[in-house]
């Protein structure tokens, strides 16, 4: 199983909103999925387990707040209720990646998260809100709740 990051948010490029599709077989379908590729490569680089590790100033665990930002300026703007949102939504989804690695330690993490990232339905609409519930809903999948 392979994770193609190359889409992602980290750095192939902005985020175009033919980019959110509401079903997710078109070819740019997906960059809610590649937000959460951005994230996990940010934390399974810091386990070894590909991507780079990518450390944060100061308090930014993993260089998310980073992230978070790039995420936001890509999207259509939100006030500052809605960015707080999607940082607690990256931050639980990257926490919910670190505890499958740490917990289970059977090496399919990356297959665990391409299923959960693949059965969510894809934002049909560009903005912050539908962007952190997608991250949200993944966060919630992958710790093992429906």
């Amino acid at each position: 199983m392979t994770i193609d990051s190359s889409n992602s948010i980290g750095g192939a490029g902005p985020i175009r909103p033919a980019d959110f599709q509401a079903d997710a077989s078109g070819p740019a379908a997906g960059a809610a999925r590649a937000i959460g590729l951005a994230v996990a490569g940010r934390v399974l680089g810091e386990f070894g387990l590909g991507g780079t590790p990518q450390p944060g100033a100061g308090g930014d665990v993993y260089g998310l707040g980073a992230l978070t930002d790039n995420i936001a300026a890509q999207l259509p703007a939100g006030d500052s209720t809605s960015l707080g949102a999607l940082s607690r939504a990256v931050e639980a989804f990257a926490g919910a990646i670190a505890e499958d690695v740490a917990a289970l330690v059977d090496g399919l993490t990356l297959d665990r998260l391409d299923a959960v990232l693949a059965d969510l339905p894809q934002p049909s609409v560009p903005d912050l809100a539908s962007v952190t519930d997608f991250l949200e809903q993944a966060a919630v999948r992958l710790g093992g709740g429906q």
